[in-house]
C-alpha cells in the first residue's frame, strides 16, 4: 500500500517514518486476527527491495535489480575462478537481500567493495580505466569506512551518557552529553528517542515531551506512543493520553499495556 500510494518514494527513512502508522490504520478497520497476534514494532520490512523501492522508489528498486542481473551476466561469460567468486558472491547478497537487511551491516558494504575491486580487476577493461576506476572504488571505500568510524565515535558518546545516567547516577554529565550531541543528532529517531526516555526517567515530563514529539516527527513506533501516552498522563493531558494509547494498541493489538492503561485513563 505504501508503494502503491508513493511509487516515487517516501524518502530517506520513510519506512521508518511511515510504516507503523500503516500497520494501526490496517489493524484500527480490519479484523485480521492472525495477523494480530504476530504484529510487531517494524522498523524493517526485512526485504531490502521493498525497503529500497519504500524510500527512494520504484524505478531505483528495479534500477538496482539490473545492476546486480548485468553484473552476473557479464562475470558468466567468463570462465575463471575469480568470476566464479564474484557470481556467487552477487547470487548470495540479491537472494539475501529478499529476507533481510543485509544492507544496514558494515560487513556487507566490505563484502560489495572487494567485490567489485575483483569485478575490476578481473575485467578486460583496458589498463588505464580500469585504474581509473579502482582508485574510485578505494576512494569512496575510504570515505564509507571514515564516516562509519566517525558514526560509531558519536555513537559510543551516546552509549556512554545512558551508562552515565543509569549505572554511575551521573545525571548532569549525561544530560550535558546529550545535549552537545543533539546539534548532531537533532533529526535521528533513535537519539531523540533515547534521550526523551531518560528524560522522562528524570521526572522531566515536559523536556520528555519537546523531544518525543521531534522524534513523532521523525518516525513512528509502538514504543515512542507509549512513552508519549505516558508522558501526557503525568502532565494531566488525558484526552492526548487516550490518543496515542489507542495508536499503540492499534499498531500491535496483542500488546496488553496500551488496554490497561486505557482502562486507568477512563477510571480516572
Amino acid at each position: 500500500e505504501m508503494i502503491y500510494e508513493k511509487p516515487l518514494g517516501w524518502g530517506s527513512d520513510g519506512f521508518t517514518r511511515n510504516y507503523m502508522d500503516f500497520q494501526a490504520e490496517y489493524f484500527e478497520n480490519n479484523d485480521d486476527e492472525e495477523a494480530a497476534l504476530l504484529a510487531d514494532n517494524m522498523r524493517h520490512p526485512l526485504n531490502e527491495y521493498i525497503y529500497i523501492a519504500i524510500n527512494y522508489s520504484v524505478p531505483v528498486m528495479i534500477a538496482v535489480l539490473l545492476l546486480l542481473i548485468m553484473l552476473v551476466c557479464y562475470k558468466l561469460k567468463e570462465n575463471s575462478n575469480e568470476s566464479h567468486t564474484f557470481v556467487l558472491t552477487a547470487t548470495l547478497l540479491a537472494i539475501w537481500m529478499m529476507f533481510s537487511y543485509p544492507l544496514s551491516q558494515p560487513l556487507t558494504w566490505n563484502i560489495i567493495y572487494l567485490s567489485l575491486l575483483l569485478f575490476i580487476c578481473n575485467s578486460t577493461l583496458r589498463v588505464s580505466r580500469t585504474r581509473i576506476i579502482k582508485g574510485i572504488i578505494i576512494l569512496s571505500a575510504s570515505v564509507l569506512i571514515f564516516f562509519i568510524c566517525r558514526n560509531y565515535t558519536i555513537r559510543h558518546q551516546w552509549e556512554k551518557a545512558v551508562e552515565l545516567y543509569h549505572t554511575q547516577k551521573q545525571k548532569t554529565i549525561a544530560f550535558a552529553m546529550f545535549d552537545k550531541l543533539k546539534n548532531i543528532y537533532g533529526n535521528d529517531a533513535e537519539f531523540l528517542y533515547s534521550y526523551a526516555t531518560l528524560l522522562y526517567n528524570d521526572k522531566q515530563y515536559e523536556n520528555a515531551l519537546r523531544v518525543a514529539e521531534k522524534c513523532d516527527s521523525v518516525s513512528a513506533s509502538y514504543d515512542l506512543e507509549i512513552l508519549l501516552a505516558n508522558s501526557y498522563m503525568f502532565v494531566g493531558e488525558l484526552d492526548k493520553a487516550e490518543k496515542h494509547y489507542t495508536q499503540a494498541y492499534n499498531m500491535c493489538p496483542n500488546r496488553f499495556v496500551p488496554l490497561y492503561k486505557l482502562f486507568k485513563i477512563y477510571k480516572k
